[in-house]
């Protein structure tokens, strides 16, 4: 299991909800209940901010990413450098 979820049995449940509350601004709010692993629902709430300064770089998937080293250090290590 990746580490980026949490465990979710047949009898559990995921709400994931997103709302526009500006133009730079989304509130997003998740529910996880799952009677077989936790006591009680799981909620959070929390506002997602824009970033004017954040830039989104194209992905490129390339035959054996001999560059990627280049961009990312810890890229050698995977191609065997």
């Amino acid at each position: 299991m990746p580490a980026w979820t949490h465990p979710k049995t047949p009898r559990g449940d995921r709400d994931l909800k997103g709302k526009w509350a500006s133009a730079d601004t989304i509130h997003y709010r998740a529910t996880v209940d799952d009677p077989t692993i936790y006591t009680g629902t799981r909620k959070v709430a929390l506002p997602l901010r824009r970033n004017p300064d954040y830039r989104i770089y194209e992905y490129a998937c390339h035959e054996g990413n001999l560059r990627a080293s280049q961009f990312h250090p810890r890229l050698s290590v995977s191609i065997g450098r």
